[in-house]
């Protein structure tokens, strides 16, 4: 009887020496400590909420705290204008994307009357007076994106009813009325959904039902017309982005006692959500990116005690992830909101925010 002891060689004698298990990959880029934007600037808003990038490279972040909208934007992701408070007292504003087709940020949110609005920007600093979507009454506002065409939708959630619900426009201002988001199941509160696009211009949604931790996913050719399905239980997933490159969308949620992932290639069939090693029910991933040549970075926190430390995973092909990190080893408390890649400076961006309502980043080296 043969002896194995751990890489396919055999010595003679009846043993053989297979290889151990791979353990995980190291980190595919790696980041400089955390940096306040701009220390003892504006810092009244409860935290940077989205962030995206321009066509030609200018880094835009939106944030908002109570009624309070401001912004802080970057060409490069070290230097940086703001944050700077933009509007007062009026305007709830969470949400941007940078549309190539229209070369305009567009931002949303929600007014003192709880209806959604949207603004627009060319370059991050100067935003028009916003502008009421439909004088419907929402109770949040969950993800925005925009596909090449230029048709911008927005997933929100309705008031009262908790149900997700959608508006969509073509021309930047005028919008269609909110109206559910097809095939989800009366009841199912589409928490933390997040959406992407991908090159055929498809919109695709993952989120999680808040009551029973099941995953669902809508898909959508036109931004207008949904098929939903719930595609796994007890996975929450909660960032989302497509990779051109491997032709996926990835999506990373919690499970129990951890973070996993799953992967479409279409945008409606899901892989069973896989677990990722060296993860903890202490850690949240709020956001993906990946860059043109199919490497993906996941940002968020780790919880600690009642604070939170900036957190990051890396990946070069969707399955194989590093242990998450935190960033450059450094114990700021905080988390990171979002994560984009710049094609200018071929670095990622990470912006988030410490316990002193500071907005920090990191860029990768």
């Amino acid at each position: 009887m043969a002896i194995t002891i751990g890489g396919g060689i055999d010595i003679g004698g009846g043993i053989l020496i297979t290889s151990p298990p791979a353990g995980p990959p190291s980190p595919a880029v790696t980041f400089g400590t955390p940096t306040i934007m701009n220390s003892g600037a504006f810092t009244s808003l409860l935290q940077p909420n989205s962030t995206d990038i321009s066509s030609a490279g200018l880094i835009t972040v939106v944030g908002s705290g109570g009624l309070n909208f401001g912004t802080a934007v970057s060409s490069n992701g070290t230097a940086w204008t703001g944050p700077t408070l933009e509007i007062s007292g009026s305007a709830f504003m969470p949400l941007v994307t940078w549309s190539s087709f229209y070369n305009v940020f567009l931002a949303v949110g929600i007014n003192s009357s709880n209806y959604p609005i949207y603004s627009t920007s060319s370059d991050g600093v100067t935003w028009a007076t916003p502008a009421v979507i439909h004088a419907t009454g929402i109770g949040n506002l969950w993800s925005l994106a925009v596909n090449s065409a230029g048709v911008f939708t927005v997933i929100m959630i309705s008031n009262p009813g908790g149900a997700a619900v959608y508006s969509t426009s073509t021309d930047v201002t005028t919008w269609t009325t909110p109206t559910a988001v097809q095939d989800i199941t009366s009841g199912v509160y589409f928490q933390n959904s997040s959406i992407a696009v991908n090159s055929a211009g498809n919109f695709v949604l993952t989120g999680y039902n808040a009551f029973d931790s099941t995953a669902w996913s809508s898909f959508s050719v036109n931004g207008s017309t949904w098929i939903s399905q719930q595609f796994s239980s007890g996975f929450t997933p909660r960032a989302l982005t497509w990779s051109s490159y491997h032709n996926l969308f990835v999506t990373v949620g919690a499970v129990t006692g951890g973070l996993a992932y799953a992967t479409s290639t279409n945008g409606t069939t899901w892989t069973t959500p896989v677990g990722i090693t060296g993860s903890t029910s202490a850690m949240q991933i709020l956001s993906l990116a990946v860059n043109s040549a199919g490497v993906f970075v996941g940002v968020g926190q780790i919880q600690v005690g009642a604070t939170g430390q900036p957190l990051y995973m890396t990946s070069t092909n969707s399955t194989d992830w590093c242990v998450p990190t935190s960033f450059n080893g450094s114990t700021d408390v905080g988390y990171m909101r979002e994560v984009v890649y710049s094609t200018v400076t071929s670095k990622f961006v990470a912006v988030g925010v410490d316990s002193g309502t500071n907005w920090i980043y990191a860029v990768s080296a």
